[in-house]
């Protein structure tokens, strides 16, 4: 059970690593699609869309990786089981798990 407890609080640290790059990935996403906007020829045009498509890729495969390590932590929280000798009262175990 401690193991799995660990493994759900290293995956709780992994999931906030995980939105701050997905914060830098949508800032880099807003920045692409304004240079898509402010292209004035078809060059800078073409050079735009191609920093989009590969900014949307890139946050599309970290929303992913995000969502994968979500799953992992809910399935460590459920494995690290529930102790019920903890709990004060009937409602006592709401904010501890």
């Amino acid at each position: 059970m401690a193991a799995a407890k660990q493994k759900g609080a290293d995956a709780v640290a992994r999931l906030d690593a995980m939105q701050k790059d997905l914060d830098a990935l949508d800032a880099k996403v807003r920045e692409a699609q304004h240079a898509v906007a402010a292209a004035t020829n078809k060059i800078d045009l073409e050079h735009a869309q191609q920093l989009l498509a590969e900014a949307n890729r890139k946050a599309s495969a970290a929303r992913q990786h995000e969502h994968d390590l979500q799953v992992a932590k809910d399935a460590a929280i459920r494995k690290a089981g529930f102790d019920a000798t903890k709990c004060n009262g009937v409602l006592g175990c709401l904010d501890k798990h």
